[in-house]
């Protein structure tokens, strides 16, 4: 049977109308259409001048307007939408494509997943890749095991494998990075090459380029960061180009911070923890080489005798029990006696004491009073020495005249 013509086509179109009109509601059987070796089934505008659809009969694929619309190229492989799919893929196949120009480069690549216009446009040998979203994976060519949901979603992935980008934009500049995970809208968002980094959050860790094995949370999470490593952010952003930092929380907008497992947990080691205004928290350094200026204390301890210690209780609205009895100093007393030792507020109000300063304050009174002693010991000694020389010469000459009355 030869192809058919535009003739033949109106003819089995009237032929059909005609049947199906005097048809019971449910066709007996299917219609069957049969072509010949290389022919094709087509139909066209009213003019004949413009093919609507065209299936070949040799591949079973269908195409629309003169453009390939489905096809199976190569082996179990499925291409459905204008120009999804590359003719000339070959290899292990098993690729799914859904949407204009998907996966349309393929050659070797198997096992990819492309929904969505260019979702693995340029996708040449990449394979085990999943695309869901307009632009998806768009610029992969040969990277592998990669995920990306949202469109642009991992959109200039050339050769990074193993990440997974979910939302809008994620890893879209991601070219060669590898084993990122992005979850939120623009996360990792110009990571370029950085590799093992985890952003869960809108925008989080948003200009890193080059860093690797940093974990963000929270909406703009690290969004500053650019090349460092090793860092934690827990809904903090306030960050540079920085490494092996853990951040949490934002100044002044979080002001009190609770961990369980701490109080009751006694530990042995270090102790004296000091805290920043900035919320930086660390071991109080001692080591002279964190030091300059040094001398001696001298009488700058002596303001101590002017502070007023006193007992008192913690007001249950300031997160005391209202009942447990305490021992310190005021801070607005302790600020005009000594106000290096008074820690101030965001306000510049007296907020809390230095403690800390105190030991070597009261070790230096300390020392101050042992060294009176010692002085005070010797002129005794050296009294209770002349004395004693006095009462040798002054005992035998008063009995002798006692004798003689």
């Amino acid at each position: 049977m030869a192809a058919l013509t535009v003739t033949s086509i109106r003819l089995c179109t009237l032929a059909l109308g005609v049947a199906l009109a005097l048809a019971a509601p449910a066709l007996a059987a299917d219609v069957t259409v049969q072509l010949d070796a290389g022919a094709g089934f087509s139909v066209k505008n009213s003019t004949g001048a413009i093919q609507r659809l065209r299936i070949d009969e040799a591949t079973g694929n269908l195409s629309r307007n003169g453009t390939l619309f489905v096809h199976t190229t190569g082996t179990n492989n499925t291409f459905v939408g204008v120009n999804a799919g590359n003719t000339s893929t070959t290899g292990a196949g098993r690729n799914s494509a859904f949407g204009k120009g998907a996966l349309r480069y393929n050659t070797t690549g198997y096992s990819n997943s492309a929904f969505g216009k260019s979702a693995l446009l340029s996708n040449t040998t990449g394979s085990r890749n999943s695309a869901f979203g307009a632009d998806a994976l768009r610029t992969n060519i040969t990277g592998t095991y990669n995920s990306a949901f949202g469109d642009y979603a991992l959109h200039y992935n050339t050769t990074g494998h193993r990440n997974s980008a979910f939302g809008e934009r994620t890893l879209l500049f991601n070219t060669g990075g590898y084993r990122n995970t992005a979850f939120g809208e623009g996360t990792l968002h110009f990571n370029t090459t950085g590799g093992r980094n985890s952003a869960f959050g809108t925008d989080a860790l948003h200009d890193l380029n080059t860093g690797i094995r940093n974990v963000a949370v929270g909406w703009y999470a690290g969004v500053d960061l650019t090349t460092g490593s090793d860092n934690i952010y827990l809904a903090n952003r306030d960050v540079a180009a920085e490494s092996g930092q853990i951040k949490i929380g934002i100044v002044g907008t979080h002001v009190k911070a609770f961990m369980a497992g701490v109080f009751t947990n006694a530990v042995g080691g270090m102790d004296n923890v000091c805290v920043l205004s900035t919320g930086e928290l660390g071991l109080c350094s001692s080591s002279g080489r964190f030091k300059e200026a040094v001398e001696d204390m001298g009488d700058a301890s002596e303001r101590l005798m002017a502070l007023r210690p006193v007992s008192f209780r913690y007001r249950k609205d300031s997160g005391g029990d209202g009942h447990t009895q305490r021992y310190g100093l005021i801070a607005e007393e302790v600020a005009q006696v000594a106000p290096e030792l008074a820690v101030t507020d965001a306000r510049g109000q007296p907020y809390s004491v230095r403690y800390n300063e105190l030991t070597p304050m009261l070790l230096n009174e300390t020392q101050k009073q042992q060294r009176t002693i010692e002085r005070q010991e010797q002129v005794i000694a050296e009294l209770s020495s002349r004395l004693a020389l006095l009462e040798g010469k002054v005992g035998p000459a008063a009995e002798s005249k006692e004798a003689i009355r």
